[in-house]
């Protein structure tokens, strides 16, 4: 039997309501509540239709549930929200529906800018909490009274919890987050340390080693040669600390990091704010720490005087220096490591040359056959293909068809997979409505309650990875909406570029590049260029991309030279050195091997 709420051409009059059905939650836990729930969100939206189609016949029928799972209103950064809204600038849909406001949005300007676009595409609000004719003056009222309501809501308890941190902080005590190098969490109460002894003997002699060396890279150096590690930490971001290795930003948080000398610091990212802006609580300030301290204030000191006078070195140094840019920092990727390229200059006898090298840590072994690449000869190479693309009959036809090709990979396949994965879904929908009407018949108190939530939670987990594999597809299907417009507005740049490049400075040409071009993988074969497109059709190349798959080297379209002969030149210094050297590949002889676009309509959280 077919849903009641599912299109059906045939059943629905073109007056019908297309209705776009939107349900949030804003954290993983929430998910798996059954009050307030994304099934009983969506639940709760499918009664109210059937409702509305017994009294008005032909009332509406739901095109799609936008579900953003884990994501707060308080802004509209949300996937399944801008998905919804690229439906409704479209056509696809002409009304939304939402269990209740605070649903939608917590923001009043993100609300206005909501609602004007529902009255520009003469699309119609519906909130089954709040129902109030948006249409009327006083509905209209109602409206932004209730989103005004619902955004003194988030910033007052907002407001209450940085109150509260800031009571804390000033009495000495944590508010979470993970111990020092020094220090343990206190098992009876964690809002405060005790200290490590091993490692707070590991902590005394790394500000001894500092002292000494008076340099970050030097006292890395001398904590390898004797085995002191930084504190692990299995959610660490930085690899290289996960790996038990020193990088200068962690050695920096120890040797700056005031917990040492028992000093509690409250709202350390406002420190260079004006603090006669700032409320009482909003202020930055240090207070006497619960836990006792383990360096005394004179060493402390000490080091951070030589850590100003060694950032005062530098920027003296930066200042007076020849100021280097390079046009494709950060475009350029090895595929064969799948790591960044950065600018890197090296002094000759009679030049300075560039290079763009592998973005590495002290200790990283670089095993690609491409150690270091000329910049000059990267930079000319794209300079000189980006004019082909204008100059050259074909050429931006060839990257056009490829664009439109990627956009529209396999629609059949989609078409099938699609019809699957929504009869599978109408079944545990089925599954979902049913227990929550045994749910409903069921005493508070019994134990079947609690057998048919434990029933609701397993469900919900199964179409919540039923609803992401359909709106993965879904994305591929609107992403073709947006290809004319990307096309469009990449020639648009590309004449920009074309009109700038010429007289533009280094920095200038700089912001060119990375206006047009989203990356640049470098092999020792020559150059792979993805352009920068709208509607967030670019995918970022991960390193495990580029090992699981060859398609980069297999689909690319041929648009430039092919290599010249190997050029036999010799160098005059080591410091100019192209990468020939041993185990390096020979770049003498950039050359384009393609232009392509992976990756269009992908998902991502942001």
């Amino acid at each position: 039997m077919k849903n009641k709420t599912q299109p059906d051409g045939k059943s629905f009059s073109s007056e019908s309501f297309l209705i776009g059905c939107y349900s949030r939650v804003s954290t993983d836990e929430q998910a798996n509540v059954i009050e307030g729930s994304l099934d009983n969100q969506r639940h709760r939206m499918q009664s109210f239709l059937e409702i509305k189609n017994m009294q008005e016949p032909q009332w509406g029928q739901i095109v799609e549930h936008f579900i953003d799972d884990g994501y707060s209103a308080k802004d509209t950064n949300r996937p399944a929200y801008t998905r919804m809204m690229k439906a409704l600038k479209s056509g696809k849909i002409n009304a939304i529906m939402v269990t209740e406001l605070s649903r939608l949005s917590r923001n009043i300007p993100d609300f206005c800018d909501f609602h004007k676009l529902l009255e520009s595409h003469g699309a119609k609000f519906f909130s089954i909490k709040e129902q109030f004719d948006s249409s009327t003056p006083p509905g209209k009222m109602m409206l932004y009274n209730m989103i005004n309501l619902a955004q003194f809501e988030r910033e007052q308890t907002s407001e209450r919890v940085a109150i509260n941190c800031h009571a804390r902080a000033q009495r000495g005590f944590l508010n979470g987050g993970p111990a020092v190098l020094g220090y343990d969490k206190d098992p009876a109460k964690k809002a405060t340390f005790v200290v490590n002894d091993t490692e707070a003997k590991q902590v005394r002699r790394i500000f001894e080693l500092f002292t000494e060396q008076r340099s970050l890279s030097r006292t890395i150096d001398a904590l390898s040669a004797e085995g002191i590690k930084p504190k692990s930490r299995g959610n660490s971001k930085d690899r290289l600390v996960k790996d038990g290795r020193w990088t200068t930003d962690s050695l920096s948080y120890v040797l700056k990091n005031k917990s040492y000398i028992a000093v509690r610091e409250a709202n350390k990212s406002n420190i260079n704010k004006d603090q006669a802006k700032l409320k009482a609580w909003q202020r930055y300030g240090t207070y006497r720490a619960s836990w006792p301290a383990i360096i005394d204030v004179t060493t402390f000191e000490t080091v951070q005087k030589i850590l100003e006078e060694n950032a005062e070195r530098e920027r003296m140094r930066l200042d007076t220096s020849e100021k280097r840019v390079f046009a494709a920092s950060g475009l350029c990727q090895c595929e064969e490591c799948g790591r960044r390229l950065v600018g890197q200059s090296a002094h000759g006898k009679k030049q300075v040359h560039r290079y763009y090298v592998h973005s590495s840590k002290k200790g990283d072994v670089i095993s690609c056959s491409t150690k270091r690449i000329k910049a000059d000869k990267i930079e000319s190479k794209l300079a000189e293909h980006l004019s082909q693309i204008l100059l050259e009959a074909g050429h931006f036809e060839q990257i056009e068809s490829r664009i439109r090709q990627m956009a529209s990979d396999s629609p059949e396949k989609i078409k099938v997979e699609k019809e699957k994965l929504t009869i599978e879904f109408s079944k545990l929908s089925l599954a979902v409505k049913n227990t929550f009407k045994i749910q409903a018949a069921l005493d508070a108190d019994s134990d079947a309650i609690k057998e048919t939530a434990k029933e609701l939670e397993d469900l919900s987990r199964k179409k919540r990875h039923i609803e992401s594999e359909l709106q993965n597809l879904k994305a591929k299907e609107l992403a073709k909406d947006d290809v004319d417009d990307a096309v469009s507005d990449l020639k648009e740049r590309l004449a920009a570029f074309k009109r700038g490049w010429v007289k533009a400075s280094a920095v200038v040409k700089k912001s060119l590049m990375k206006d047009l071009i989203y990356s640049i993988l470098v092999s020792p074969k020559g150059l792979k260029i993805q352009y920068r497109l709208k509607h967030d059709l670019n995918k970022p190349v991960t390193s495990e991309d580029l090992v699981a798959a060859k398609e980069f080297e297999n689909n690319v379209i041929a648009i430039a030279e092919k290599r010249r002969e190997k050029s036999s030149g010799t160098v005059p210094d080591a410091a100019s050195a192209d990468a020939t050297s041993p185990g390096g590949a020979d770049f003498h002889n950039v050359s384009i091997l393609g232009s392509q676009v992976v990756g269009i309509g992908s998902e991502r959280r942001t």
